[in-house]
């Protein structure tokens, strides 16, 4: 199980993962000591938090997504 506390926020509000050309990353976006925050974090600990109940926005570019499709 993923925490807000062991990435080092105070609050996890979404989950970002990006498909793109250069591959599949993804960021956690929240609330730090005071501040907004954006970490990146691994796609298990993404997929962890999702089925947490975290919203989860997916986003590709469309040439991943012509090379996604082609293969």
């Amino acid at each position: 199980m993923v925490t807000a506390a062991a990435l080092g926020m105070r609050h996890i509000s979404w989950i970002d993962i990006t498909v793109d050309e250069s591959g599949v990353r993804a960021h956690a976006h929240g609330v730090g000591h005071r501040l907004p925050r954006v970490i990146p974090v691994s796609l298990a600990s993404a997929t962890d938090l999702a089925a947490e109940g975290t919203p989860l926005v997916v986003r590709r570019t469309t040439e991943a997504a012509h090379r996604v499709e082609a293969s």
